[in-house]
Order: C-alpha cells, then sequence, then structure tokens
C-alpha cells in the first residue's frame, strides 16, 4: 500500500544582503539632539539622472521615518527650525547595479546599491562618523526599494549608536 503525502511548496526564502560598516572618531559627542539630512548626490561612475535623484529622496525619507518613529534621543528636523540643528548628515550614492535580462537572472546577478556618507557635529564642524551602507538582493527590487532598505540600515545605526550596533 502505497501512500502519498503532500507536502506544501516550499516558501521561497528572498536574499538580501545588507552589509554596513561604521567608523566613529575619536572622542566623538554621542548623537542626541537635531539632524539634518541632506539628499545623498550620485557618485564617480554612477548616473545623475532622475532615477537616482528619485532614489537618494527614498533614502532621506525612509531614514528620517525610522529615526523619527524610534524613541532615540535623535531627531531628523525637515522643517525651518534648521539654524537647531546640531548635526548634517551627507553623502554619496557609490554604486548601482541592475540584474537584467535571461543571462543575468541565470548567472543569479544581484541588484546593488551602495552609499558613502559622514555625520558632522555642526557645534564644532568635525566628521564624527563616517559610514557606508550597501545592499546585495537577488530579489525583484527596484532602485526605491533597495534605497529604502540602505535607509532604514542607517537609520538603525544611527538611532542606537552607542549600543554595539556593526
Amino acid at each position: 500500500m502505497a501512500s502519498c503525502v503532500r507536502t506544501p511548496p516550499k516558501e521561497a526564502i528572498p536574499e538580501t544582503i545588507t552589509s554596513f560598516k561604521a567608523q566613529v572618531a575619536d572622542r566623538a559627542p554621542a548623537l542626541q539632539g537635531r539632524m539634518v539630512v541632506q539628499p545623498f548626490r550620485s557618485g564617480a561612475g554612477v548616473p545623475a539622472n532622475p532615477e537616482m535623484d528619485q532614489a537618494s529622496l527614498m533614502l532621506v525619507k525612509s531614514f528620517t521615518e525610522s529615526v523619527n518613529q524610534d524613541p532615540s534621543q535623535l531627531t531628523v528636523i525637515t522643517d525651518d527650525s534648521l539654524s537647531d540643528a546640531q548635526f548634517f548628515m551627507k553623502g554619496y550614492i557609490t554604486q548601482y547595479e541592475k540584474a537584467s535580462g535571461l543571462v543575468d537572472r541565470w548567472r543569479k546577478k544581484k541588484n546593488i546599491f551602495a552609499v558613502e556618507g559622514k555625520i558632522i557635529d555642526l557645534r564644532s564642524d568635525r566628521v564624527v562618523v563616517s559610514f557606508s551602507a550597501a545592499i546585495h538582493s537577488s530579489e525583484e527590487l527596484d532602485l526605491s526599494q533597495l534605497a529604502r532598505k540602505v535607509g532604514e540600515r542607517v537609520a538603525a545605526y544611527v538611532a542606537g549608536q552607542d549600543q554595539e550596533l556593526p
């Protein structure tokens, strides 16, 4: 007597790897207070076009929403009180690669979105944190989705920077 057992199909686990590195300056103050974020610009080898501008704005939006929703000592400001800011964050989009076509998919080429940035203490005009973040994904994500995930990862570090979050 043969028995037939059906198992449900396995859900595909999306492959997304986010890397993050940060270097904090010696005797840097804790990131407490108000921060202004400048949209990231296209770096060398990355096209400066409306698609990159949109990705930069998505990165800033997701960073701002994540930091402001977390009960941290830091607030990202976007209104007229910019003169009250203690910190300023700026950076560059350093890499963008998108898998396209059957050959790339067959080779399992990953979509890549990477940034580098720094946070400046406006009181001392000194760089207090330098960071780089990248996402490598085999999922079919558009550029804005990749930028959103990177913004959330940077926010997770900044909001909990006094903890050990590499």
